[in-house]
């Protein structure tokens, strides 16, 4: 009646197939029934679905926002309802801005980039503009994780001192047009994903998240911004060529399977930063990725260790697709990190190149 001040609809819609398979379709049409009547209105409508007999790419498909089915294993041990408002308030937290085109394939390149009038074109742009600098100047800052010695919280991987602080001295952006088609080409192949919200655990959403300033990112695929630590040579090196799978965990132990390796924290990614050679010597660099994580699936064991995280890895993420990026968190339960890991060199767009001093 008031639909001007309606943030939500809810609607219940009982299955009635049974065993036989056709609860999931009476589901959907109940959908379709409410969806005829609130879209005409001035609101924005929000389908949960809840089933033991549709999987998630099925009720995805079928027109809901939120599903809670019988194939998503994050759902196990919590009460339905609860995950259906955690969700929908996730849902409305992280809204799609009203300029957002989304990205598709053949798309045009991001309105800030100094595109050439090229048709083909690969630039390392200088960032300048004083709001940009401060958003990756945040972005060291904000994700910097202490421990209780003031210091970086370190793990085993750091070779070393802790450094207390991160200055940045310089930043680009890259503007490559063969990789952004290539990342936008594989995100218009994703459609609709489960709502990172939904499984990732006690952290919440990535760190990079709090940062203001940083670019529109697409959340319908799970698109996030996070780190990867290198040296300045190398950093040139994958900018233009993308990052090698096939090369995961030759500087460091896979923890987690062979893939790319990204952080939310600086201080994390910089465990694996390097110093550059002559006039870089004291410069260390970080590249601040897009990341499309898709559907993702939580682990607290090392892929080394668990004969079912290797199962994960091999067979359900290898083989059968069935999700696109390992969340390693390791935070929840020796409260160090959390590592993302994707499979797809098209799953990464490394668009800025972050070179910074530490302060020991």
């Amino acid at each position: 009646k008031n639909a001007e001040s309606v943030a939500a609809v809810v609607s219940s819609s009982m299955e009635s197939g049974g065993g036989d398979g056709n609860g999931a379709m009476n589901g959907y049409d109940g959908f379709a029934r409410v969806r005829q009547l609130v879209e005409k209105q001035p609101c924005r409508p929000v389908f949960a679905l809840i089933s033991m007999s549709a999987t998630a790419a099925e009720a995805y498909g079928g027109g809901a926002d939120i599903a809670i089915t019988k194939d998503n294993k994050s759902r196990e041990g919590f009460s339905m309802w609860d995950t259906v408002t955690e969700d929908l308030l996730a849902l409305f937290a992280a809204p799609l801005p009203t300029d957002y085109k989304g990205l598709t394939s053949g798309s045009s390149f991001p309105d800030y980039w100094s595109t050439p009038s090229a048709a083909e074109f690969a630039e390392n742009v200088e960032i300048t503009d004083r709001p940009m600098k401060s958003a990756l100047e945040d972005v060291l800052a904000m994700t910097f994780k202490r421990g209780p010695n003031g210091k970086a919280f370190s793990t085993r991987d750091r070779v070393g001192p802790q450094p207390k602080n991160f200055h940045l001295a310089q930043a680009f952006r890259i503007e490559d047009s063969h990789l952004w088609l290539r990342y936008a080409d594989y995100q218009s192949s994703l459609g609709k994903c489960v709502p990172f919200a939904s499984c990732c655990g006690p952290g919440g959403p990535p760190r990079t998240a709090a940062v203001r300033g940083l670019p529109t990112l697409n959340p319908a695929v799970n698109e996030a911004y996070l780190l990867h630590g290198t040296s300045p040579e190398a950093a040139n090196g994958i900018i233009h060529s993308g990052f090698r799978i096939d090369l995961a965990g030759s500087a460091t132990s896979a923890a987690f399977g062979r893939g790319a390796y990204f952080a939310e924290a600086s201080s994390k990614s910089d465990e694996y930063a390097k110093c550059g050679a002559n006039k870089l010597s004291d410069l260390y660099a970080l590249l601040l990725c897009r990341v499309t994580l898709g559907q993702t699936i939580r682990v607290e064991k090392f892929y080394v260790d668990d004969a079912s995280v290797q199962s994960l890895v091999d067979d359900d993420i290898l083989v059968h697709n069935h999700y696109q990026c390992l969340l390693g968190d390791r935070e929840a339960v020796q409260g160090t990190y959390r590592e993302f890991v994707v499979f797809k060199q098209e799953q990464v767009y490394p668009e800025f190149i972050i070179l910074y001093r530490r302060e020991l």
